[in-house]
């Protein structure tokens, strides 16, 4: 009962918290200052991540004064230069005072980009501060918490022991210092994505798994040599220290607290309950920070005991399962169903065969974990010694990466989900305790002797649960179709990227790079497409041959293994003698990708919208990849857009000699609004309502320039900018009503 009780005070709690912070938006975190604002900020350092180039405060009951008056901020960073920072003088306790600026974290340019500022409100962070290059940092109160200190020196020793013995292998210390410590900074960004595409992910983060591993490893190990109430007190002061020293995530303090909960349970000669513990950890967390209920760790990491403790446990005992493999199936497939929507909203994407791999890679981390703990441990003695120990997890992780990269290759491995909708996610979630419950209600009966399936095989049970799960996987992975023509200009600073979904279900890309992001097609475009569930694009159209139109698509079609971005058709433009183009004509000759060239004249048809080449002619020389850009028109019903690349006076010219008549809806401004391009004779003859201008942030070439806004503006076009709105996403309907959604 006490159990139930439990679990109902921390769904109560959840859901309230939902409601006010995910439904009516209300801001728990103080109020910031503007951007770039000077304040004289105070507060007590309870954290510092050390970076490569860049140190982290992390204040608590910071403060800030701007002259007028003094602010109260919460819980906030500073980030300090290495330069500037001195690891002897500032510890952790001190009080400090220090001159500096407010930096807004930084927003998701596009739909599906990571957002900073997301990530840490969700941990209660309220804003993000930088030391003013002369300012200098005050400690005002020496006192420092003489253990947290400590910690903080163990940890720092233990990263550089693992960079000292792995310096030819940077990549694995990177993983060693994330698995035991805590800290991601040094895994390289493809061993990320790898782990992350085969469903592993979580072995990168001090979790549940590392928590149980050790604790309950040290307890029993105590445990031969102590009483149990000394085993136990140990053993947990141990993990709270374990804790403090990975971070204190919110996944750690979640199995931490637990696992204290389980010591106390052993002393009291009880038997824990999972769910009550789950229970209580919940609570504690959410009272102690209501915003962790949008962080991604505590979703995932309550999700994961969840499934153990709901469906498992119902699915386990519905089939009577004795077999350890069978239950660990089942347990790893519970798992699975139970965080699969909230992986979904993260990465849109997901791996159906991460149940298999992980019943393999579990076991595996017991020894990489230990491997990994006394090589840092012997560190501090010996690196000859670390050597020794740390030798069989480096070994353990060679092999976890080459099954991975094994796995990548296999079909289907990944599927591209895009975001879930709310009512889908629902749902499934319906379906998934709605069985859980049944399942639970036949047991009862079973034992009470009145059973459905008393007489019948017992092949009548698992095929009830496998229809269970296929429903539960058909929901997961239900698609409905749009029905209206989608446009939207990606961010992509100083570049152009536009993606146009047709309602007949293809996909076009029309140009895709930036000349001021590097990996553009990873960081911006990619992570897009998979949010609108795309994993193929059919045709992608190169304006010209500049590197901010073709960059993030050249990534593209170098990407390989399961989850990558297929493109099925590249369209070039007829310039000849140049580079980049050869460059893009190899990548995709190696692909087996068919390459075709455009001249004006050329259509292709999608149901309804047709998408026809203005630009260039067909045999004709022209001065620059510029002049010669591909100019598409698009026409859907009453509905029509052009599509401009940087297209220049020159251009225009030809182009309005060939076409008189431009008319369209919608105008791609050419060379991201510069002076030389929009003419008044072109806008005249184009005569858009909506102009979109894709450009970047306070970019070295002053775009969009005052004159061809003027101009714009005198045509009586509603102008759009990336570097103002972010994404700009048009959706036509079938009646021809235009909606314009921005990002800010």
């Amino acid at each position: 009962m006490m159990r139930r009780k439990l679990f109902l005070a921390a769904l109560v709690l959840a859901a309230f918290f939902f409601v006010l912070i995910v439904i009516f938006r209300f801001d728990l975190l103080p109020a910031m200052p503007k951007q770039n604002a000077a304040v004289i900020l105070t507060g007590k350092v309870h954290k510092i991540e050390e970076k490569e180039k860049q140190v982290l405060l992390f204040l608590s009951h910071a403060k800030g004064e701007d002259g007028e008056r003094i602010s109260s901020y919460g819980h906030v960073i500073v980030t300090v230069s290495a330069v500037q920072f001195s690891s002897g003088e500032i510890r952790i306790g001190n009080r400090i005072k220090a001159p500096c600026n407010y930096m807004e974290f930084g927003k998701a340019r596009n739909a599906g980009n990571f957002d900073e500022e997301s990530y840490y409100r969700s941990m209660g962070i309220s804003g993000k501060f930088r030391l003013q290059k002369k300012g200098k940092i005050e400690i005002t109160d020496d006192s420092f918490d003489a253990g947290r200190q400590w910690l903080f020196e163990i940890r720092r020793k233990i990263r550089r022991i693992f960079q000292s013995i792995l310096e030819r292998d940077e990549e694995k210390a990177g993983i060693f210092s994330a698995i035991v410590l805590g800290d991601r900074s040094g895994v390289e960004s493809d061993v990320k994505n790898l782990y992350q595409k085969n469903g592993i992910a979580h072995v990168l983060a001090v979790s549940g798994l590392h928590i149980s591993l050790i604790g309950m490893g040290l307890f029993r190990l105590l445990r031969k040599q102590f009483y149990t109430p000394v085993s136990a007190i140990l053993s947990g002061s141990v993990m709270v220290l374990f804790c403090i020293l990975s971070g204190g995530s919110a996944s750690a303090i979640r199995s931490t607290t637990m696992f204290l909960l389980r010591m106390i349970a052993a002393i009291r000669g009880k038997t824990f309950d999972l769910l009550s513990g789950l229970s209580f950890a919940g609570l504690l967390l959410l009272l102690t920070n209501p915003l962790y209920l949008t962080n991604s760790a505590f979703l995932l990491s309550f999700g994961a005991i969840l499934g153990l403790a709901l469906p498992g446990h119902a699915a386990e005992n519905f089939l009577s399962l004795q077999n350890s493999v069978g239950k660990a199936f089942f347990a790893s497939l519970s798992v699975f169903l139970m965080t699969a929507p909230v992986l979904m909203s993260i990465y849109f994407e997901i791996s159906l065969f991460s149940v298999l791999l992980n019943l393999a890679v579990i076991p595996l981390m017991s020894l990489i974990l230990g491997s990994g703990i006394l090589g840092g441990i012997s560190g501090l003695l010996s690196l000859a010694l670390a050597r020794f120990a740390i030798g069989l997890g480096t070994y353990l992780l060679s092999f976890v990466e080459i099954l991975c990269r094994i796995l990548d290759y296999l079909p289907f491995l990944v599927f591209i989900t895009g975001k879930p909708g709310t009512v889908r996610i629902l749902l499934f979630y319906a379906l998934l305790l709605g069985g859980t419950v049944l399942w639970g209600w036949w047991v009862r009966r079973e034992r009470a002797g009145i059973s459905f399936f008393r007489n019948k095989p017992e092949r009548w049970k698992w095929c009830c649960i496998g229809i269970w799960i296929l429903l539960l996987l058909f929901v997961l992975f239900l698609r409905i179709p749009h029905h209206d023509l989608q446009i939207t200009f990606l961010d992509v600073d100083q570049g152009d990227a536009i993606l146009v979904e047709m309602p007949s279900g293809e996909v076009c890309l029309i140009d895709g790079g930036s000349s001021s992001i590097s990996d553009v097609g990873t960081r911006r475009m990619e992570s897009a497409l998979k949010y609108y569930g795309i994993s193929e694009i059919d045709y992608a159209f190169v304006s010209h041959t500049d590197s901010d139109h073709f960059s993030g698509m050249l990534e593209l079609m170098e990407e390989s293994g399961a989850g990558s971005i297929r493109i099925r058709h590249l369209c070039l433009p007829v310039f000849e003698g140049n580079e980049n183009q050869t460059l893009l004509v190899t990548a995709a000759e190696k692909r087996g990708v068919p390459v075709t060239f455009l001249s004006s004249g050329m259509t292709y048809s999608f149901g309804k919208v047709h998408l026809t080449c203005l630009h260039p002619a067909s045999g004709k020389t022209y001065s620059n990849v510029n002049a010669a850009s591909e100019v598409l028109s698009l026409t859907y019903g009453g509905f029509s857009a052009l599509f401009t690349g940087d297209l220049e006076q020159e251009g225009e010219q030809e182009l309005l000699h060939r076409f008189p008549s431009l008319d369209h809806d919608l105008l791609k401004v050419g060379h991201h609004g510069s002076r030389d391009a929009s003419s008044s004779a072109f806008l005249d003859a184009v005569s858009p309502q909506i102009a979109v201008i894709s450009v970047g942030v306070k970019n070295p070439y002053g775009h969009p320039h005052k004159e061809a806004l003027e101009r714009l503006n005198e045509c009586g076009a509603q102008i759009y900018q990336t570097a103002e709105k972010g994404q700009i996403r048009v959706r036509v309907d079938q009646t021809g009503t235009v909606t314009i959604h921005t990002m800010f």
